[in-house]
C-alpha cells in the first residue's frame, strides 16, 4: 500500500513539473509596465515568443533606422527647438530644426543625426544623455557632449574651425566671462590624468628573440618624452573602445616606425630578448661607472629642439 502512494505522490510531481515545463515563459512585459511594452515584438525578433534560450534575433536594425519604415515626412519635424539646458556663458540656442531636417533629405535622412530607435516617439538627447559629466563610455557623453558631436560633425567641414559664437549668442546678464569659453572644449569634462605605465612587456612572433620589455616611465624620466612624441594618429578609441574586436592590430612597420625615431641604427637584439629585462640600472645594466651620464647612455647625440634622440 504505501508502494502504491508513494508511487501516485511521484508520478504527480513529475506530472507538475512537466506542466510548468511546458508553460510560456514569462516575460517582463507582461508582468510590469515599460516603455517597450507596446513594441510589436516582431521588430526585432523573427518568433512570436522569443526567449533567452532561443532569442531568434533579426540582424542589428542599426544601419537603417526603424523610423524611416514609416517615412516621416518633414511636415512632422519641429519647426524650431529651444536648447536651453545649459545656459551659463551663453543664451539658448534656437536651433532650426525643420532647416536641417530638409538638408537631411539630401543625405541621410533622419538617422544623419538620429540613433536608431524603436518606432514611434523620437527621443531627445536630453531623454538619455545627463547634463551631469557621469558616464566614462565616451559612447554615451553627457548633454553637451552630445549636442556638440552632432552639430561639429558637420559645422567644421566647413567652417574649419570651432568658434564658440557660430551658435552661440553671449549670455551678457550672468554667467562667466565670455573670454573664459574653451572653443576646443567639447566634451565638457576634464579628462583624468593619465597614470604613466612603468613598462608594457610584447610577445612577438620574432623566433630569435619574442619578448620585447618597453620601459615606458624609464623613457620619459630620462629622455623628457611627452605622450604625443610616440603616440601619433590616434584618438579616444584606441583607448575607450568598448569593442576590443573592433581594434585593427598595427602591423610591423607601424610599430617598428615609433621606435625608429630614435632605434633606427639599433640592431633587433636592442630590444628583443628571449625573457623579460628589468629596467635600467648603471651598475647591472651598463656595468660601468657610475659617473655616465644621460647622454652617454642614449648614445649619439641628443636633439636639442626636442630633448630626446633621433
Amino acid at each position: 500500500m504505501k508502494i502504491y502512494i508513494s508511487l501516485r505522490v511521484l508520478i504527480l510531481i513529475l506530472l507538475i513539473q512537466a506542466a510548468g515545463f511546458f508553460m510560456p515563459p514569462v516575460f517582463a512585459q507582461s508582468t510590469r509596465k515599460s516603455a517597450s511594452s507596446e513594441l510589436n515584438c516582431t521588430d526585432c525578433h523573427t518568433c512570436e515568443v522569443p526567449t533567452a534560450r532561443v532569442p531568434c534575433l533579426k540582424s542589428c536594425p542599426r544601419t537603417v533606422m526603424v523610423h524611416q519604415t514609416s517615412k516621416h515626412n518633414i511636415g512632422e519635424a519641429p519647426d524650431k527647438i529651444l536648447l536651453d539646458n545649459l545656459v551659463d556663458i551663453y543664451k539658448s540656442v534656437h536651433f532650426d530644426h525643420r532647416l536641417h531636417a530638409q538638408m537631411a533629405e539630401m543625405g541621410g535622412d533622419c538617422a544623419a543625426c538620429h540613433h536608431y530607435s524603436p518606432p514611434g516617439h523620437i527621443p531627445p538627447c536630453s531623454e538619455c544623455h545627463s547634463p551631469v559629466s557621469e558616464s566614462t563610455d565616451l559612447q554615451k557623453p553627457n548633454l553637451k557632449g552630445a549636442y556638440h558631436r552632432q552639430c561639429l560633425a558637420c559645422h567644421v567641414e566647413w567652417s574649419h574651425e570651432t568658434k564658440c559664437v557660430v551658435c552661440h549668442v553671449v549670455n551678457e546678464t550672468g554667467g562667466v566671462p565670455e573670454g573664459s569659453a574653451d572653443p576646443t572644449d567639447i566634451m565638457g569634462k576634464s579628462h583624468p590624468v593619465i597614470t604613466v605605465p612603468m613598462k608594457r612587456v610584447y610577445y612577438t612572433d620574432e623566433k630569435a628573440g619574442p619578448v620585447v620589455t618597453f620601459q615606458h616611465k624609464e623613457h620619459i624620466d630620462l629622455f623628457g618624452f611627452r605622450c604625443v612624441d610616440c603616440h601619433r594618429k590616434e584618438n579616444c578609441s584606441n583607448c575607450h573602445d568598448l569593442q576590443q574586436s573592433s581594434r585593427i592590430a598595427k602591423t610591423q612597420e607601424e610599430v617598428h616606425a615609433i621606435c625608429n625615431d630614435c632605434h633606427a641604427g639599433d640592431q633587433c637584439t636592442k630590444c628583443h630578448d628571449t625573457k623579460e629585462r628589468p629596467g635600467f640600472t648603471h651598475n647591472k645594466t651598463a656595468g660601468r661607472s657610475t659617473h655616465i651620464t644621460t647622454s652617454s647612455i642614449a648614445g649619439p647625440a641628443i636633439r636639442p629642439e626636442s630633448g630626446y634622440r633621433k
